[in-house]
């Protein structure tokens, strides 16, 4: 898949990936545009798009969380910009552990280790363009199935037992 279908503000061709950097759309002419302006932020995933702004500050947000936190914002930003999806906010990003437990997630869950990342989907759309799209394994992603996850969309880069791409916790 290419890039999304956008025309050059400037000379009206095409704009295609800067050596398949998803990061920067260019044009022959030399306009280049800057995808990342509605990426989301480390800071999104740390803070579940500022929710909590406290958990970006806590112990166990370490570097390896936040390292893990970057490749994976790279990837979903990556596949919701192919998508043509902007303006989604994360309801469920890095947690520690008392509050993973608390909310009943699985005592390995990817979210502590900066590994996860729950989108608000309210009309499924996302889920469904993702789960259609055939990005998932060209960005070594992972979405948890459609079927279980109402209002959301649970995306990781830990591949599962099953291996399938879209899974059924």
């Amino acid at each position: 898949m290419g890039a999304p279908m956008r025309a050059c503000p400037k000379c009206n061709s095409f704009l295609n990936y800067k050596d398949n950097d998803f990061r920067y759309l260019v044009c022959s002419c030399g306009y280049t545009l800057d995808t990342r302006a509605h990426w989301l932020t480390l800071d999104d995933l740390l803070t579940s798009s500022g929710k909590y702004p406290d958990r970006a500050k806590h112990k166990e947000c370490t570097e390896e969380v936040k390292k893990n936190g970057e490749a994976l914002l790279f990837k979903v930003n990556s596949m919701l910009d192919l998508l043509d999806i902007k303006g989604v906010k994360v309801s469920s990003g890095f947690r520690p552990s008392d509050v993973n437990g608390k909310v009943g997630g699985s005592k390995k869950s990817n979210h502590m280790a900066g590994k996860a990342i729950d989108l608000f989907d309210l009309d499924g759309k996302i889920d469904e363009a993702i789960a259609k799209s055939g990005l998932l394994e060209r960005f070594d992603l992972y979405l948890e199935s459609p079927a279980h996850t109402k209002n959301w969309s649970h995306i990781q880069t830990t591949p599962t037992k099953s291996r399938k791409r879209i899974f059924i916790p």
